[in-house]
């Protein structure tokens, strides 16, 4: 399906919402719905291809995961191989699984589309950040609860990776995660690891 066709699908879901409240989507809203999945075709490598690909599943073990690995995720998993442990997990199941849960995610440092993780929230993806500058911070209470104002402590750039520890010990996230310059990620769904 084309990205013409995926709009012309998005556009009619959009549409479907409104049924239920008999009122438009705000139009900053629908901005950023289109924004999010114009950017996610874009960049989305999976686009082709799923875990139950007709095609795939008649090719070798081999050759299944060098099409993963190899080609459509080399990038990732070579700049990301401490943690992805290539080395141990290089003839196992485990990477090529994981493949399949790599998807783009967008933040822009704009206050509307930069929270990437609020404290307390639960941690349902880690992020690869592949371009620009993630805050991590906490908030103030200097003017109560309706003026949330945060202090960032630590910046991570590109190549790093974050929430990987909430993941591991299942537990709420501690600090916000704010994007402080539009950043461009790779995020790995729990249910992957």
């Amino acid at each position: 399906m084309g990205n013409d066709d995926k709009g012309s699908d998005l556009n009619n879901w959009m549409t479907l919402l409104t049924r239920f409240t008999n009122r438009p989507l705000r139009k900053e809203l629908i901005s950023q719905i289109d924004k999010h999945f114009s950017f996610y075709w874009a960049k989305n490598r999976l686009s082709g291809i799923t875990v139950d690909d007709e095609y795939l599943n008649q090719c070798p073990l081999q050759v299944k995961r060098h099409i993963m690995m190899h080609y459509l995720f080399d990038d990732i998993i070579f700049k990301y191989r401490f943690f992805f442990n290539i080395e141990k997990n290089k003839d196992s199941e485990f990477l090529y699984d994981v493949c399949f849960g790599l998807y783009p995610q967008k933040f822009d440092k704009t206050e509307n589309d930069n929270l990437i993780l609020d404290e307390e929230n639960e941690v349902t993806d880690m992020y690869f950040i592949q371009d620009g500058v993630v805050g991590i911070g906490y908030y103030l209470m200097t003017q109560g609860l309706s003026k949330k104002q945060f202090k960032i402590g630590i910046e991570s750039k590109a190549s790093s990776y974050i929430c990987d520890y909430y993941i591991c010990f299942d537990i709420k996230s501690e600090f916000i995660y704010l994007a402080i310059q539009n950043v461009e990620a790779i995020s790995l769904s729990k249910k992957y690891l």
